[in-house]
């Protein structure tokens, strides 16, 4: 490895015009590309591939949870319903009118068109079979007697006589036998005699119709759902909506100070996380950065080390970006946040390489002595991070990879490049900051009984409460959420389920008929728990409005059958009895029989089946609560449960058993995959830490040196997790991620000390191992200021990796600088092993 190195080096160094255009054309490479990778920030992407893998449906399809809630409130004085469903016509008319040139929106529901009635009324009446279940023909039967027919008809007169609109009149001219309560009863609705179907409509889905506006039950608040032409996710687009929202509610508000407008949804979710993500990186790393190069300043007193440590950073992470465009076109900005903390393992190997340059001034010994270290402590940081790529996660499997690529274009940037910037000589350095890094490490931490002991004790501690961490599953607590954002949802929950709370189940098939039959087995469990008790409501209004085409069929020859079928008591067909028992009741009432001819004409119409979704008369914003065709050109179908907080889980874990029944809420499924993936991450850690053990055994040829090398990794993984345990802190997915860095760190330096301890014991030089130490000083100061940066985040996951990281690289540096000479030199008294390591 020397030799290779100090051979790019000769080579180089006389063909000073070839390695510049190769370094430039590289740059410029991995710039252009890099920058076309597009960013997510989806806390979803944590989400296993395979969380759908039942319904071969990803969550993206599912755009129920894409929809942004607006509220429209009163701020001080309570508005009346008709000056908030003119706000809410104003507000919309304007965001419409904002977003003309953007075309963010697809669609916004917040009230039902003035025809819309009249059309779902057109075509239930022109299939009316398709509505009647078989069950309900032996009610239809009591329907004909005389007496019941006489009385229906009482009733009848009284709606005629108070109509004021004809629409009762309309509704008895079609259904003189009060056939709709026999219906209503059917489907689990209140009886609509009194002409208040819309009223059972409204209550039905949860809202109030006033003024065909939408309102919350108690009429307080207007309702407003836009639909986004985009996904919940698109980072982008979904930036520009809700800024474009955001604008029009303080302009609206200023202009209505009288009114308050909160909005929510997955899209302001996702936002709020890209926002608070970007500020936190231009903060954090922009605050660790002034740190660690005023440090710089003052250590190597050369201004051209700030560069020097920048550039081979700044190209790894170029070269990263660039990769992850060719392999997938996009990367989660989360996992480039968290990638940020590897900023400062590639910094760490800059400093080995110019550090060892303040101290001998030559660019080939510096490749001599700190190639095979440095190139050592890459392969095996990356081996660390390679464990990633097995995982399901996509964030996971990005972090993986950007951290490992930067890694790797690093490190070979400070192989190959730069010593060909370092001036032969110069080994200027501000000798009191030496002096003092020198008299840090000079101490014999090894030597130490009670820091031997205390060491030893760490360990022991961590081991034993290791088992005992434990694991925070709701990935809604690494998300960044408003104080805006969370006063909307409260509002809402508020006013809408009280203490419930509302979950969306999907019921998915290749077609609409077969994802409406898996949807008829959930509706019978929803009806199941809600006589258990286990859930409040369900809402089965896809059910009632979307017929399989293949029931319709059998509905409507039932109904033909019935119709068209003899009365045993009478003899009669049944059309033929019910115009005689109607025509006779109609007389003594004081109704003219020839009203009721539309309900003649549909009893003796023939029908056929048609799907009231390719019809199109449904909004498009009502209809997508409840069905939607996916991309790929498979169907889903809704179910609103409103159910107690503590039967979300039991709720959920027995409804998505079902076949082909998916949870439409992503992070249900998060508190099992974060368990398996602790689970799996054991046996991933092991798979990475097996492979540093075969790479530390192939370079330093001996057993017990490559153990002694692998302690400091394979003990600090126990102590985060015991300490963790002892502090009362959660791990979270974020925190189990980084783990895998204090891993590569771990043996990084543990490669360092070993390289140094090993030429000591070969040739007696220990000014290898204190130059080794110096540049670990440097490269700690570097990591834990960014660590400590991170404490500043506002975002959870960006700040919760502060603490556990803090402890394992604590626990690294103490293990390193004490166990691990304290054995090596321990094991030095026994002749084999000395042989074995100074040959």
């Amino acid at each position: 490895m020397r030799k290779f190195f100090l051979a790019i080096y000769n080579y180089f160094l006389k063909r000073k015009a070839a390695m510049w255009t190769l370094m430039l054309a590289l740059v410029a490479f991995f710039a252009f590309f890099g920058a076309k990778v597009s960013y997510e920030e989806d806390i979803t992407k944590l989400l296993p591939s395979a969380a759908t893998s039942d319904s071969g449906l990803a969550f993206g399809n599912l755009k129920v949870k894409d929809k942004i809630f607006i509220q429209l409130t009163s701020r001080d004085s309570l508005l009346d319903t008709y000056t908030l469903a003119s706000y809410a016509d104003e507000f919309v008319d304007s965001l419409m009118i904002r977003d003309s040139s953007s075309h963010c929106i697809d669609n916004v529901l917040y009230r039902i068109d003035d025809d819309l009635p009249v059309m779902a009324l057109d075509f239930a009446l022109s299939h009316v079979p398709s509505f009647v279940d078989t069950s309900c023909y032996a009610a239809f039967s009591d329907l004909l007697s005389s007496e019941s027919v006489d009385k229906m008809m009482a009733q009848n007169y009284e709606s005629v006589m108070s109509d004021e609109t004809g629409s009762l009149t309309q509704m008895v001219a079609n259904d003189p036998l009060g056939m709709r309560n026999v219906l209503a009863a059917s489907l689990g609705l209140s009886a609509v005699a009194d002409g208040s179907s819309e009223n059972a409509s409204a209550s039905s889905v949860g809202f109030s119709i006033i003024d065909s506006h939408l309102f919350c039950p108690d009429s307080t608040v207007a309702l407003a759902f836009v639909s986004p032409a985009l996904t919940a996710f698109d980072t982008k687009a979904s930036t520009v909506l809700v800024e474009e929202i955001e604008a029009e509610v303080k302009e609206f508000e200023s202009l209505h100070p009288d009114v308050e407008i909160l909005y929510h949804g997955a899209p302001v979710r996702s936002y709020g996380n890209s926002h608070i993500i970007k500020r936190d990186l231009f903060c954090t790393v922009g605050i660790s950065l002034i740190i660690i190069l005023i440090l710089i300043c003052l250590s190597f007193r050369s201004y051209s080390f700030i560069p020097l440590n920048v550039i081979p950073v700044a190209f790894g992470a170029l070269a990263a970006l660039a990769f992850m465009y060719f392999l997938k076109g996009t990367m989660s900005l989360m996992a480039l946040g968290i990638g940020s903390i590897i900023l400062g393992v590639a910094i760490s190997y800059i400093l080995h390489v110019l550090t060892h340059f303040k101290y001998v001034g030559d660019s080939r010994k510096v490749l001599e002595d700190e190639s095979v270290p440095v190139c050592l402590g890459c392969i095996t940081t990356v081996g660390a991070f390679f464990g990633l790529l097995f995982t399901e996660s996509d964030l996971l499997r990005d972090f993986g990879i950007f951290a490992s690529v930067a890694l790797i274009a690093s490190t070979l940037f400070g192989l190959i490049f730069l010593p060909h910037f370092l001036k032969g000589g110069d080994t200027r350095k501000n000798e009191k900051v030496f002096a003092l890094v020198g008299k840090v490490n000079d101490y014999p931490y090894d030597r130490s009984k009670v820091l031997l002991f205390l060491v030893v004790a760490m360990i022991v501690v961590g081991v034993a409460f290791s088992g005992k961490v434990t694991f925070d599953t709701n990935l809604k607590n690494i998300g960044y959420v408003s104080d805006e954002t969370l006063r909307s949802e409260a509002l809402y929950a508020e006013k809408n389920m009280g203490t419930d709370v509302q979950v969306y189940f999907a019921a998915a098939g290749e077609t609409l008929d077969a994802a409406l039959e898996c949807n008829k087995a959930l509706v019978n469990v929803c009806d199941s728990m809600r006589r258990e008790g286990m859930i409040t409501s369900f809402s089965s209004l896809a059910s009632m409005l979307f017929i399989p085409e293949s029931e319709q069929t059998l509905r409507i020859g039932a109904w033909e059958e019935w119709w068209n079928g003899i009365d045993p008591e009478t003899g009669k067909t049944r059309i033929d009895l019910a115009r005689k028992e109607i025509t006779s009741a109609a007389g003594r009432h004081g109704l003219d029989p020839d009203t009721f001819e539309p309900f003649y004409g549909m009893v003796e119409t023939s029908y056929e089946a048609e799907s009231l979704y390719d019809a199109g008369i449904l909004p498009s914003g009502l209809e997508t609560t409840m069905v939607v065709k996916t991309d790929d050109g498979r169907y889903l179908v809704f179910t609103p449960v409103k159910l107690p907080e503590e039967m979300r889980s039991k709720v959920s874990d027995r409804l998505a058993a079902l076949p082909h029944i998916i949870v439409a809420d992503p992070f249900y499924y998060t508190g099992n995959m974060i368990s398996i993936i602790h689970d799996d991450f054991t046996v991933i850690l092991m798979i990475s830490s097996l492979f540093v053990l075969a790479v530390l055994l192939l370079s330093f040829r001996n057993l017990w040196v490559a153990l002694i090398a692998f302690m400091p990794m394979f003990f600090s993984w126990y102590v985060v997790e015991g300490f963790m345990a002892l502090l009362g802190l959660q791990f979270n997915l974020i925190n189990i991620i980084i783990s895998t860095f204090i891993f590569g760190i771990g043996v990084d330096y543990s490669i360092f000390v070993m390289e140094g301890l090993l030429v000591e014991a070969r040739s007696g030089r220990k000014d290898l191992l204190d130059w080794h130490k110096t540049a670990i000083f440097f490269s700690a100061f570097v990591l834990v200021t960014v660590v400590l940066s991170m404490f500043l985040a506002v975002h959870p996951a960006i700040r919760s990796i502060g603490v556990s990281t803090l402890i394992g690289i604590s626990a690294t540096i103490l293990i390193t600088y004490t166990l691990e000479p304290f054995l090596f030199r321990r094991l030095l008294r026994w002749d084999r092993f000395r042989k074995s390591v100074t040959k």
